[in-house]
């Protein structure tokens, strides 16, 4: 199966947009079709790394699902760090140990509302169904709950 080649995105948020609106994040691996992140190894280390960014208030994670060959995540960046830095800053730290042939750059959405989030939410959750994976549920998944206070203070983050 043939993958479209994506656009190479700036990454840059423009000043009007709240970054309090989270963001739908796909990272792929390449070669695609290949499993680079659905095993119990590199789950736990993209695990740690999502938690340590956020423990550093380098994002929020909303989200977070691997599939063999992408990674979806939910998530809010603040301004100061900006998308492009974080992308960076997570995938070479997921690279760390584990050695992934990432493909450039990475595709983001901002979400404007709860609508869009409970949509990609959605999206995400049903991917691994979609592709016919199994076990269900998916073990490679992570919810975080949602922090009131975080949504209203990322732009000072």
């Amino acid at each position: 199966m043939s993958y479209p080649e994506r656009r190479w995105l700036t990454h840059h948020r423009p000043s009007w947009v709240n970054s309090s609106d989270p963001l739908f994040i796909t990272l792929c691996a390449q070669p695609r079709g290949q499993n680079h992140f659905a095993n119990p190894t590199r789950w736990t280390k993209i695990i740690q790394v999502t938690e340590h960014l956020e423990v550093r208030h380098y994002c929020q994670p909303l989200l977070l699902l691997a599939m063999p060959d992408h990674l979806h995540l939910l998530c809010r960046i603040p301004r100061k760090i900006g998308i492009q830095t974080y992308l960076r800053l997570f995938k070479h730290a997921v690279s760390y140990q584990n050695k992934v042939p990432w493909q450039r750059g990475g595709f983001e959405h901002r979400l404007r509302n709860q609508d869009q989030v409970a949509a990609k939410f959605d999206y995400i959750i049903k991917n691994p169904i979609r592709a016919n994976l199994t076990p269900i549920p998916w073990p490679y998944q992570k919810i975080w709950p949602i922090n009131r206070e975080a949504d209203e203070t990322t732009d000072a983050m």
